[in-house]
């Protein structure tokens, strides 16, 4: 081998034909390199791979005419084979079996074969039901598909098998279910029953029986009690002065806790009354933390970012209130439900609050900020292998983290408490969060969806009018103003002065967000656009929404995504210049919503994350024609996310950009008749939704906020300067924008 290497750094090597031609020897003897009359015409004689089970030989590279060898052939030891097994699956009424198999992963060479096993067929059931319980509370009463003769009762821990022909008794063949009551042997409980397995539904028919249907595998019930009575607490969530005292009673032993996590018979115990002080004074603890954003990775930042973010935890104490979460726990250890307060002290002289809501989010301080299971941090999901090669290595807010994460499995249970300016409690209730938003989840500051479900307090709406409007959501949005994070404005002036608009323009209200205690930021409380939004607005009743977002269905089903692709190919293939095709197009959409629309987008610049049918691009329509106000299958377009590419340079002819990046606009505009609607509309929004005196009066309420950015510049830099500095970047921008985007509009487009 080292010959080998010897004689490739004295020759050039030329490729010729099937074999090398080494041109800087002068000649050769056979079998040797010493010759000068001869040139040496290598040719190679191809090995063979090894196998799992026979050896191999490499190549043999020769010279043809004298036989020289450059390189003999040597055996390649067979690899053996590596043996891989899967495991078997049991086949569900959901998905597919399989047995167990086992192959070669190199030369595939199968030893056990894995067969697939069908589905499970409703008649043909089999399965097994665990209850988990404590018997020394309850006994469960177990019976077929109705109520009668009882198959088992449980007074233990107890796993029940049935199969078709029933081995305990017989359970209904038609979709495998069964019913279950729960019997307590105290009055002073009640439960709560989960089941994880695979079934369809679980059905509560009495006071203290249940129905489950459709199980098709192994399941799990689980029954967890606890205390009817809450601790009483004597004062509710609010704003106290300091030496305000705090006083909890009940029957049983109370524990608390004060950093968000859950209490149990291991936390403070209650002895005595608790003096309030201002919390504020107390130590700072989840705002010290680095490990929320990539931006603290001073390292990486200047291997790959384009932008430091110059973040810096705070070196002075923030604001902060009290959170107590008290718990009752009896002889057996059993707990009552959690009571839940916020106590803000001593706010009444803090300079950072004023004209602004506040909420409390408190939760386990895991749900956020565990590395396994924390949603806000970047977490066991952070890896510069993940984004060193990817398009967005250079932007750090989109390098991937816990925070990335999405979906159901990532939403976090918190009790969530909402104050209006006046500091009057609004509401109080159990939600779930996640995280919400594209490249700012990687940002400090992170904006949140909120869920109200069932499961959490048994309410599926937030029941509290937050904007005057009648509207109890489902969901919310808590944004930081995803790129305008620094001011806030964009999204925020546009809720505010667009009402006239007939396209969708979700309401927002301004709050500052405490989590676990600690001042996180200002936020703006947004509606969420979901299947009951449309029902309240727009008449479209919650089972008949077709609901797409950047390209994805949000409301409906792949079925309705199918059709609204074929209709939007349909509308930008579609010769408009034609007034017969401009009348079956205005058939199939709200031209008033869509002049609305554009016109808003082209009046204040929107370009960059925004195109047809992609980034930051959403529209509605109803499945079938229905009595509500826009149940007539036209599709609408809804306003979302105008924090970036909005309210810059204000001489720009943003017609021409609208036309290069959406194709539904872009056809549309080729008809006269939509031409001049739409200049109508921008005149209109100039002359009267963002004339000079509605601009004005925005402002001059706006520009009181710019104190609150000296609060965030503490909180995210260190610095209050640098906040505010921040803000007023932003704020003049805007302000220059509108000064002069009117006269441009008026210069530039002519009504005819």
């Amino acid at each position: 081998m080292n010959r080998w290497f010897d004689v490739l750094n004295k020759i050039n090597l030329l490729i010729v034909g099937g074999g090398l031609l080494i041109t800087t020897l002068s000649g050769c003897e056979k079998g040797t390199l010493t010759s000068s009359e001869h040139e040496h015409v290598f040719i190679t004689l191809e090995g063979r791979k090894p196998t799992c089970e026979e050896n191999g030989l490499s190549d043999k590279v020769y010279c043809n005419e004298c036989g020289y060898v450059l390189h003999e052939s040597e055996v390649i030891k067979a690899g053996g084979h590596n043996i891989v097994e899967t495991s078997s699956k049991e086949p569900s009424f959901a998905e597919y079996g399989y047995s167990h198999g086992a192959y070669c992963s190199k030369c595939g060479e199968v030893y056990t074969e894995s067969i697939i096993i069908p589905k499970l067929e409703y008649t043909d059931y089999a399965f097994s039901a665990y209850f988990d319980f404590n018997p020394n509370l309850f006994t469960i009463d177990v019976y077929g598909d109705k109520r009668g003769k009882t198959l088992t009762k449980l007074e233990d821990l107890g796993e029940l098998v049935w199969s078709k022909n029933g081995d305990t008794g017989e359970l209904s063949k038609e979709d495998g279910q069964f019913n279950f009551s729960i019997r307590s042997h105290f009055d002073k409980y009640l439960y709560d029953v989960d089941v994880s397995g695979d079934y369809k539904n679980l059905k509560q028919v009495d006071d203290n029986e249940y129905r489950i249907t459709k199980v098709s595998s192994n399941i799990v019930i689980r029954i967890t009690p606890y205390l009817k009575t809450t601790p009483l607490v004597s004062l509710p969530s609010g704003f106290y002065d300091e030496g305000e005292t705090l006083s909890i009673s009940s029957d049983y032993d109370v524990y608390y806790t004060i950093d968000g996590e859950n209490p149990n018979s291991n936390s403070f115990k209650y002895i005595h009354p608790i003096t309030l002080e201002d919390a504020s004074l107390s130590t700072n603890r989840n705002s010290m933390l680095q490990t929320t954003t990539p931006g603290f990775l001073t390292d990486l930042i200047e291997k790959y970012a384009s932008i430091n973010p110059n973040y810096k935890t705070p070196s002075t104490l923030i604001d902060k209130c009290h959170v107590f979460k008290v718990v009752a726990v009896d002889e057996f250890g059993v707990s009552s439900k959690i009571v839940s307060n916020t106590y803000f002290v001593g706010f009444d002289n803090k300079e950072y609050y004023s004209n602004t809501g506040f909420i409390s989010l408190v939760t386990p301080p895991d749900n956020l900020f565990d590395d396994e299971i924390g949603i806000y941090v970047m977490g066991n999901n952070f890896s510069e292998d993940k984004f060193k090669n990817a398009w967005y290595s250079q932007y750090y807010w989109w390098w991937p983290g816990n925070y990335s994460l999405k979906g159901k499995e990532y939403e976090r249970t918190a009790n969530l408490t909402f104050f209006d300016d006046d500091k009057v409690l609004e509401l109080q209730k159990e939600c779930g969060i996640r995280i919400h938003g594209g490249g700012t989840r990687g940002i400090i500051e992170k904006s949140l969806n909120l869920y109200s479900r069932e499961e959490y307090d048994g309410v599926d709406r937030f029941n509290y009018d937050f904007f005057g409007t009648g509207y109890n959501p489902k969901r919310l949005v808590l944004s930081q103003g995803g790129d305008d994070s620094n001011c806030k404005i964009s999204d925020h002036i546009v809720s505010s002065l667009y009402k006239s608009s007939k396209c969708s323009n979700p309401n927002s209200k301004r709050y500052c967000l405490f989590i676990n205690g600690e001042f996180w930021g200002y936020y703006y409380l947004t509606e969420k656009y979901d299947d009951v939004y449309f029902d309240y607005y727009n008449g479209i009743q919650e089972d008949n929404i077709i609901y797409v977002k950047s390209g994805a269905i949000e409301e409906g089903n792949e079925s309705d995504l199918k059709t609204v692709k074929a209709d939007m190919k349909f509308l930008t293939s579609l010769d408009l210049t034609d007034d017969n095709n401009y009348k079956t197009a205005l058939d199939m959409v709200d031209i008033d919503s869509m002049v609305d629309y554009y016109a808003l987008m082209i009046y204040i610049n929107r370009s960059g994350d925004w195109h047809f049918y992609g980034s930051n691009y959403a529209l509605f329509r109803s499945r079938e024609k229905g009595n509500g106000l826009c149940e007539d299958t036209k599709y609408r377009l809804a306003i979302f996310d105008l924090n970036s590419g909005t309210f810059e340079d204000s001489q720009n002819d943003s017609i021409i950009y609208t036309r290069g990046v959406d194709a539904l606009f872009n056809n549309f505009y080729k008809n006269a008749t939509f031409r001049s609607l739409l200049i109508h509309r921008i005149h209109n929004i100039a002359n009267e939704d963002f004339n000079d005196d509605n601009v004005s009066a925005f402002l001059e309420n706006f520009i009181n906020y710019q104190i609150q950015s000296k609060n965030e510049g503490l909180r995210f830099y260190d610095d209050p300067s640098y906040g505010e500095v921040l803000f007023s970047n932003r704020l003049n921008q805007v302000k220059n924008f509108l000064a002069e985007r009117s006269q441009f509009v008026f210069d530039s487009w002519t009504v005819n």
